[in-house]
């Protein structure tokens, strides 16, 4: 079953590496009549060769425009690990397409970040939905396991790609993924619905915040806020402040 923990707007764009998250959610909202782009990031590694061409053709199933960037060739600096690095990168190129880009995160990806902060001795959760500079980047499928993603492709007839990087115990995540991640659910079979319950109440939380700001702001009558600030204004006047 899909869970979505964030409203998707009328006009987005879609992340996709061509795996069975991002075919998963650019299938949900195609399906959805909404006006949307693909966005395909080229890492560098030689993957997106591979990959680029099945993603093409799912777009053009979709009649959806695909934009590829070009391969990351910029050096690393040492500060930065290798997907630290292709994140940042990723994002700066993706913020060039679009203001509002959805990502296909999704619980198992919520469960490895916080098994990975929590090694780090940092734990902390995803955000269904943040502001990166002028970008925001939501999240809809937080909250739906990889298992209930690849159901959702099998039932609709969806293949997906691989990516060989996804199996390489060099990256942190990936050793969390395999390793990791199934000794925890052996101990607690239950981990996966706690986080998708804290991942719900994160998503609840912010619809909350968000509502109340707009109709706040909603029943401000501009007329007031101008009469309070000439009344301001005559106040400091009459005292001498300086404004």
């Amino acid at each position: 079953m899909i869970r979505l923990t964030a409203q998707i707007p009328k006009r987005c764009a879609v992340a996709v590496s061509g795996g069975a998250d991002s075919l998963c959610l650019l299938d949900f909202v195609a399906r959805s009549g909404r006006e949307v782009v693909a966005l395909h990031y080229d890492h560098g590694t030689g993957s997106t060769p591979a990959a680029l061409p099945y993603i093409q053709s799912v777009c053009d199933r979709y009649g959806v425009e695909l934009r590829a960037s070009e391969p990351l060739v910029a050096p690393r600096p040492r500060c930065y690990s290798p997907e630290s690095w292709w994140r940042e990168q990723r994002y700066r190129w993706l913020q060039q397409q679009s203001d509002h880009v959805l990502t296909a995160h999704n619980l198992n990806d919520q469960a490895e970040t916080w098994l990975m902060g929590s090694i780090q001795g940092q734990p902390k959760l995803i955000q269904p939905v943040v502001q990166w500079e002028s970008m925001t980047v939501s999240r809809p499928l937080l909250a739906t396991s990889r298992s209930d993603v690849e159901t959702y492709c099998i039932q609709n007839g969806i293949s997906w790609w691989d990516d060989p990087a996804n199996t390489d115990h060099d990256y942190l995540r990936v050793r969390v993924r395999e390793t990791i991640l199934p000794a925890a659910l052996t101990i607690n079979p239950g981990l996966l619905n706690t986080l998708r319950k804290k991942t719900l109440d994160l998503a609840r939380s912010r619809r909350y915040t968000s509502e109340t700001l707009a109709a706040v702001v909603e029943s401000v009558d501009t007329r007031d806020l101008k009469s309070l600030a000439l009344e301001r204004a005559s106040s400091s006047l009459a005292s001498g402040t300086k404004f």
